[in-house]
């Protein structure tokens, strides 16, 4: 499968990004043109995350002549595959808990490692996911290790969330976080996170236009409103392509920008109709944009609703 990808950080009015002729789609930094008769699917998914963070503590005396390890699961940032990285560390007579620590820090270091250490030399090593692939798993058989990641904080309390897309809520957060290209989540009663949608159009300081998410229904009774974006915990991680070559930094390292971001699958038509099996030809374009420009959800216009028109779909 060839995935052909852009990001676009200036949104052009009227969705000037994207031409529709000669039965092809051409969009800004693509360097392929989609076939409009080989199109599978297209869809809107979200990219927001929240990187794992663990702590691994190491013991203030070690074993004498023990063998420590710690092992992280993970994508890896350079092939997309999962895979663990095992750190082991044996220690000698009176081997110091900073010995210990920098042997470990050091043993997990990879060029394709999906995470970052810190702490060595101390009592406790943390492991921070790198975004783009913030979804980790850390273990030990002998040291006892924790899942630190920050929960999520509430911004404000959803008052009402109608079926029609509009949602209204309280609290002062929510004066500044109803920006156009946010995300929304809510939390019922239970505790279960769910995604609402992104921001449209902010409408007053406490409601906001929200276009509902591709897998959620707008709940008409939530509890909590949480406000997240690249910084937020990962609801779509499959579909973060942040990590594969041709996608500038500043979608991983620049939390204050929010990308919306498109995928569509489609067929070579050179190849379509030719007995080849559909999965050997699949192509996927991706398409990362910048989701707090007006642009992307200016009524029919605008690069969202017009990406869906031109893929003969609705998001």
């Amino acid at each position: 499968m060839n995935i052909f990808q852009t990001v676009i950080n200036a949104p052009a009015a009227s969705g000037a990004d994207i031409t529709d002729a000669g039965g092809f789609i051409t969009i800004t930094g693509l360097s392929k043109p989609i076939p409009k008769g080989s199109i599978v699917s297209a869809r809107r998914v979200v990219v927001g995350e929240k990187p794992q963070v663990w702590t691994v503590t190491i013991p203030g005396t070690p074993g004498n002549n023990v063998t420590y390890n710690v092992s992280v699961s993970g994508k890896s940032p350079v092939t997309g595959i999962l895979k663990s990285f095992v750190a082991n560390y044996t220690t000698g007579i009176s081997t110091s808990q900073a010995t210990l620590s920098n042997g470990l820090a050091a043993a997990l270091v990879s060029s394709e490692a999906p995470y970052t250490v810190s702490g060595a030399g101390t009592a406790t090593l943390t492991i921070t996911a790198k975004s783009g692939t913030p979804n980790i798993t850390v273990g030990s058989s002998l040291l006892t290790v924790a899942n630190a990641t920050v929960a999520f904080s509430a911004t404000g309390s959803a008052v009402s969330i109608a079926t029609d897309g509009v949602v209204t809520g309280t609290g002062t957060a929510l004066s500044t976080d109803l920006t156009v290209g946010a995300a929304f989540y809510t939390a019922n009663a239970a505790g279960t996170v769910a995604l609402t949608g992104y921001v449209a159009a902010a409408t007053t300081a406490t409601a906001a236009k929200v276009v509902p998410s591709p897998n959620a229904v707008l709940a008409t009774t939530p509890g909590a409103l949480f406000l997240m974006d690249n910084t937020g915990l990962a609801i779509e991680n499959t579909y973060a392509y942040a990590s594969l070559p041709g996608v500038p930094l500043d979608i991983t390292t620049s939390p204050a920008l929010r990308y919306v971001v498109y995928e569509i699958d489609a067929l070579d038509r050179l190849n379509s109709g030719n007995g080849a099996r559909p999965d050997s030809i699949l192509q996927k374009y991706v398409i990362y944009v910048k989701s707090t420009d007006t642009n992307v959800w200016t009524a029919s216009t605008g690069f969202d609703a017009k990406l869906a028109t031109v893929c003969g779909t609705t998001f």
